[in-house]
């Protein structure tokens, strides 16, 4: 029960909050002459708050990102770690390989000619200028 409720907060709240909205739009606003199909009695304004509420919060649930983990994947791609030779030996990821961002256009065409996906990994997104150097159209 615990999961759905934390899976659902935004929701639920939008209920709750919906269900009150409706209720006090009936007892405040409603429809004196009783024709009204929605407002005419308290439980239809109710739910219609609950129903408005509950799709309106619904927009603010959290979407799981469409994401993959990189030893999945690290079998079929080639690793360049772009970070300084210093920070290379500190830590790497298992079975990639380091050319500083520095030299990475001057060794763009031995990671080109790769057969495999290029991975390019950072500490601080310094990818995006060596993702810059591939991205060009080649001459």
């Amino acid at each position: 029960m615990k999961y759905i409720i934390a899976k659902n907060k935004w929701i639920l709240l939008g209920i709750i909050l919906g269900a009150i909205a409706g209720y006090l739009y009936y007892h405040y606003v409603g429809c004196l002459s009783g024709t009204c199909a929605i407002t005419s009695k308290p439980i239809n304004s109710t739910l219609y708050g609950v129903v408005l509420g509950g799709l309106l919060f619904s927009m603010f649930k959290n979407k799981k990102k469409d994401t993959m983990n990189l030893k999945e994947i690290a079998t079929d791609a080639l690793i360049v770690d772009v970070r300084t030779p210093e920070e290379f030996n500190q830590g790497h990821f298992q079975g990639s390989i380091n050319i500083p961002l520095q030299e990475i256009a001057q060794r763009a065409d031995e990671i080109k000619n790769s057969q495999k996906p290029v991975i390019l990994l950072s500490l601080w997104g310094k990818k995006r200028t060596g993702n810059n150097v591939f991205s060009k159209p080649r001459a």
